[in-house]
């Protein structure tokens, strides 16, 4: 177990930031319409303590029912490695009237089971989480495009400039 007071971030509101990438320069995993591979994805989500599990959660159900669930062991560079778990969907509603509510879901390839996750804390400039989420990342961004890929990168931070007010648009 990874005390909280050596883990980088303390219990509390984050950002979560996320964009689907393929597993190769190819594209090869990536199925669907539009320009949705690289979008920037945000939400608003909860970082918690569940014994030796870190929990981050969407904030609440109109930001969605993700759910990143990670064990911090190990180190690498002064980073703590960071390996678990990713399931249910993100929501992004920074253009929710004008194409609707952008949607992130993260399933293992199966389409039952969570999706795998990896990262590491980084401290340099702002202290964040960030890594990647293996298995069947789905997007829905309304007009702009919708499909899936293999992986997703993603961050958690804590929000910053118009993300404080939720204005962002």
């Amino acid at each position: 177990m990874q005390p909280s007071g050596t883990f980088p971030l303390q219990p509390g509101g984050y950002v979560f930031a996320a964009s689907v990438i393929s597993v190769d320069i190819a594209g090869t995993d990536c199925r669907g319409t539009g320009g949705y591979i690289g979008i920037s994805h945000l939400s608003y989500v909860t970082l918690s303590q569940e014994g030796s599990m870190w929990v981050v959660r969407s904030e609440s159900a109109q930001y969605g029912s993700a759910e990143l669930r990670f064990a911090a062991g190990g180190s690498s560079s002064g980073s703590l490695l960071l390996n678990g778990t990713a399931r249910g969907t993100s929501q992004d509603l920074r253009a929710a009237n004008t194409l609707g509510i952008a949607t992130m879901t993260f399933t293992a390839t199966d389409g039952t089971n969570p999706a795998t996750l990896s990262g590491r804390t980084i401290s340099s400039p702002t202290v964040e989480l960030a890594g990647e989420i293996q298995g069947s990342v789905a997007v829905d961004y309304g007009s702009l495009g919708r499909g899936s890929c293999g992986r997703a990168i993603w961050a958690v931070r804590k929000a910053e400039g118009c993300e404080i007010s939720r204005t962002c648009g």
